[in-house]
């Protein structure tokens, strides 16, 4: 994991490394996914474009990443658990339901999750990166466990 975490900070300036604030893989990930929002890229592209980014890397582990800017979350589901719960006045996404209402949808491994207060959207993260134009259709194949998840 290591060998994973060195190629992917030598694909960002070393300025914008040592500007984090902590030097950690959780910094890391944060300095891939700055640029991209800076760039204009919309929330949940970018954290499926990371999450396949640290997958190409060879990175291994639970990436289950989350973004928000009070109007949207952008969430992915990769390596652990993630649900979400959406009624007329708005969404809650979190790790595991908080109660036992029946509204709880349990999102699959390796998606992609956007929600408003308007719907969700689950989609594979390679599919999100296809439509996005950065992967092949056939780079699901590059995913972990050589599977996309489902609707």
């Amino acid at each position: 994991a290591s060998a994973a975490v060195l190629r992917l900070a030598d694909r960002l300036p070393a300025a914008d490394l040592l500007r984090l604030q902590a030097r950690c893989d959780t910094a890391l990930l944060w300095g891939m996914v700055l640029p991209r929002l800076r760039a204009g890229e919309p929330p949940a592209d970018t954290l499926a474009a990371t999450v396949t980014d640290i997958w190409a890397a060879g990175g291994t582990g639970r990436f289950n990443l989350l973004l928000t800017d009070g109007e949207v979350i952008a969430a992915t589901a990769a390596g652990d658990s993630l649900c979400y719960r959406h009624r007329g006045d708005g969404v809650i996404v979190a790790s595991e339901p908080s109660d036992n209402d029946p509204d709880w949808h349990k999102v699959p491994d390796n998606a992609v999750v956007e929600a408003t207060t308007a719907g969700v959207t689950v989609r594979p993260i390679a599919a999100a990166m296809s439509q996005a134009g950065q992967l092949s259709p056939a780079g699901a194949a590059g995913h972990p466990n050589g599977k996309a998840a489902r609707r």
